[in-house]
């Protein structure tokens, strides 16, 4: 009828005293008797992975936005100002491509 929490591991009893159970923590807590705090524990992690998942939904839009801004302002630039943007040879890159290749002029 009621738990052993004096079953559990040391790391898991821990965490149950101090209220702070994980998802990892179900199965040893349901063999312990203590059903309700195994609940709780896999509650609390279903809530996490909620969070982590609107966490990167969030950082994935704006990396879309960004991009897309980008893109469409790499679409309206000139010739010039598209070189410009897409960092071709600058100093330190014609001087590399010329040792790479050997053109010593």
């Amino acid at each position: 009828m009621f738990g052993k929490p004096e079953s559990l591991p040391v790391d898991v009893l821990l965490r149950h005293e101090a209220g702070q159970s994980i998802p990892q923590d179900e199965p040893k807590l349901i063999d312990a008797g203590l059903t309700q705090a195994a609940t709780a524990a896999r509650v609390r992690g279903e809530q996490l992975e909620a969070k982590v998942l609107q966490n990167n939904i969030e950082l994935g839009r704006k990396q879309y936005l960004a991009e897309k801004k980008a893109a469409e302002q790499f679409s309206n630039a000139s010739f010039g100002e598209r070189l410009t943007m897409s960092g071709a040879l600058t100093p330190e890159k014609i001087a590399r491509n010329k040792a790479a290749y050997g053109i010593t002029e």
